[in-house]
């Protein structure tokens, strides 16, 4: 257990410190460009547009059909791939970093059931091991009891919350990519 410990530990300190040097990477990037144009791209082409600009036909209909925009051409949600100071604009999932916070405590939940099952699965191995004698010191709880209670439960609701996580990565992606 302790070795598995270290390992989690040395994981969860490479996951902070890539963390950090994200974030200490964003006040570099927003510096680097600014958002004076954006761009939007629809089968009518790709525009090129100031905000502040009289949008052309074609370019208020690509506008007006992507969530990403608000109507007078600003962004709705964020600026994204700036070069040249020209940005695109992305979806409301893609711009929210709480959906990665969701994921990764959905995925945290799950590691943390799959070792409850575990756990209760070894405690009633081991229940079958104990000599009768040693049987009153070796108690469970309750609710460890009834191994559907504490195997199977845990391990299904590790599945869902496994799926749910796959599915926030998921919706991201797509809409990231879209």
């Amino acid at each position: 257990m302790g070795a598995s410990s270290h390992g989690n530990s040395a994981l969860l300190q490479t996951c902070v410190r890539a963390a950090f040097a994200t974030l200490a990477a964003l006040p570099v990037a927003a510096a680097e460009c600014q958002c004076l144009r954006l761009r939007c791209r629809s089968e009518l082409g790709e525009f090129v547009f100031a905000p502040s600009d009289m949008l052309t036909l074609e370019a208020i209909w690509c506008v007006g059909n992507s969530s990403a925009f608000q109507v007078g051409g600003d962004c709705e949600y964020c600026a994204t791939d700036c070069q040249d100071d020209i940005c695109e604009c992305r979806k409301s999932i893609s711009c929210d970093w709480l959906s990665i916070v969701v994921a990764v405590i959905c995925f945290l939940v799950t590691v943390t059931l799959i070792l409850l099952a575990c756990r209760s699965a070894y405690r009633h191995w081991r229940l079958g091991q104990v000599r009768s004698y040693e049987t009153p010191a070796f108690v469970l709880e309750t609710w460890e009891k009834q191994p559907s209670v504490a195997v199977l439960l845990p391990l299904g609701c590790s599945l869902f919350t496994m799926s749910l996580g796959i599915a926030f990565v998921t919706v991201r992606q797509t809409e990231f990519n879209s």
